[in-house]
């Protein structure tokens, strides 16, 4: 897309500290992104690498001019948030109704809370929800898939949590921008309710390595992906990579998932070097519910749970 102005938004403590990852590892650097951190403890805000904060705690005519001016431009915006924190609840509504009546588009990577947590905050995360079903794009992952990034630790303590969840997000957003800075039509990348998932593999040749990679992520159902009406594959490897090589990518997914409807983009990013990468977005079916956690096991982990 030309012409793109990119305001990425982290909400609340979980967002903030998100954001700051995803600068410190260049994401968005390529379309010039910018970076706004929202919530309501200023200590936390004022830590974080943004250039822009803006604190919930003062009154409401104040936020909404604040929130105005730091996505003034933009005609792309990124959300990222854990959807059970207040600064989430309080902040959604705002920048959804900016953004439509701005005519800014919407993508959202944001975790849910676990099953386990108090009903405020799914309470928090129920007004989220019903506001994000107005946007164009929603990646909503269960906390409880985080586990399954570390299933072959002991223990497993709340940091190793955030780290994945940084992890994922900044791996998520940033091939999220890739593919926004090289399509010409955005509708190719409107999910409505999504998924996401990616790999990587060494050697110039390793497109068919990488996708198998990206089939293996941990937080991915194949029965979703399976039957997804609509999927978008990225391949993309340094200098040396051959496109052709992505051919056989391409045969190993038609086999493997036998989709109605993909779209392919394979291209070179000389930032990669000797790698190749693969991501996969796709819609998600009708059937599964962003607001239900399906993962059946979280109490198993409890007694390796460390806080």
């Amino acid at each position: 897309m030309k012409n793109l102005n990119v305001k990425i938004v982290g909400l609340g403590e979980g967002g903030a500290r998100a954001v700051s990852r995803m600068m410190n590892s260049h994401v968005g650097q390529k379309i010039s992104a910018g970076f706004v951190a929202v919530g309501n403890d200023e200590n936390l805000l004022l830590t974080t690498a943004t250039r822009t904060n803006i604190f919930l705690n003062r009154d409401a005519v104040t936020v909404q001019k604040n929130l105005s001016e730091a996505l003034e431009g933009a005609n792309f915006v990124v959300l990222v948030s854990g959807l059970g924190s207040t600064a989430a609840a309080r902040a959604i509504p705002l920048i959804v109704s900016h953004a439509q009546s701005h005519k800014a588009r919407i993508v959202a990577f944001v975790n849910l809370p676990s099953k386990l947590e108090k009903p405020a905050r799914h309470e928090n995360a129920a007004v989220c929800l019903k506001q994000l079903a107005k946007i164009e794009t929603l990646f909503a992952v269960p906390a409880e898939k985080f586990f399954l990034f570390r299933l072959n630790r002991k223990e497993i303590s709340l940091k190793d949590l955030f780290t994945v969840a940084d992890e994922i997000f900044c791996n998520g957003v940033k091939n999220f921008l890739d593919a926004l800075a090289a399509e010409k039509n955005f509708d190719v990348l409107k999910f409505g309710d999504a998924s996401f998932c990616y790999g990587e593999a060494e050697g110039i040749d390793s497109a068919l390595d990488a996708l198998k990679a990206a089939l293996k992520f941990p937080a991915l159902d194949l029965d979703e992906l399976k039957r997804a009406a609509k999927i978008f594959i990225r391949v993309t490897g340094g200098e040396l990579f051959f496109k052709s090589t992505a051919d056989a990518a391409k045969t190993f997914f038609r086999d493997e998932i036998s989709a109605v409807k993909v779209v392919w983009r394979v291209d070179k990013d000389s930032a990669i070097v000797n790698k190749v990468c693969a991501s996969i977005m796709f819609t998600r079916p009708p059937a599964v519910q962003a607001t239900k956690s399906t993962f059946p096991s979280l109490k198993n982990f409890l007694g390796r749970f460390q806080p």
